[in-house]
């Protein structure tokens, strides 16, 4: 019975001595969605670049012909969004590449040199990746950004068709 009364007094001692609760401070900064993203699509892994920003999503590129996985999700691919000015963005643009046509593309990172990209894809590319029953793992690829096309594309050396391998991560010092 002790502690009803110890929380009505602090409860009163509260009210009575000018106890404010603060609100979170204003934030420094402002956070708006830049105008290359719909709100319709997945945007993911956004790189910025020297002119302009590289990220991975789902939208749709063709009005009569959408890319989808056998279950029915879009597939993801890179696009390129360049800088106009200081505060403008042009419009997005697909980045091909060998691969951009047939399987998912990302997430991604960018190295340090701003040409070498390193992004998440399907692993298997041959007849097998073209049946419903199959099991397509994820792995890493690197290739070189050349102008809006991805090229000499290579897999990551230990990926491995028995399991997933993705996010790509590289630090400053380009390892």
């Amino acid at each position: 019975m002790r502690l009803i009364p110890a929380i009505l007094v602090l409860f009163i001692y509260t009210i009575l001595t000018d106890f404010n609760v603060r609100a979170q401070e204003a934030s420094a900064y402002r956070i708006e969605r830049l105008p290359m993203n719909s709100g319709q699509f997945s945007d993911i892994s956004p790189a910025i670049i020297s002119d302009g920003i590289i990220f991975c999503s789902d939208r749709r590129t063709r009005a009569i012909v959408d890319r989808t996985s056998f279950d029915n999700r879009r597939l993801y691919n890179i696009y390129i969004a360049e800088r106009k000015d200081t505060s403008g963005w042009e419009g997005a643009l697909e980045i091909k590449s060998e691969r951009s046509s047939l399987f998912n593309s990302g997430p991604l990172c960018i190295a340090p040199d701003g040409k070498t990209v390193y992004f998440t894809s399907e692993i298997e590319t041959g007849e097998p990746s073209r049946s419903r029953r199959f099991r397509n793992n994820s792995g890493i690829f690197r290739g070189t950004l050349s102008g809006n096309e991805i090229i000499s594309i290579q897999p990551f050396k230990y990926n491995n068709p028995g399991y997933n391998a993705g996010q790509p991560s590289v630090s400053p010092d380009g390892k």
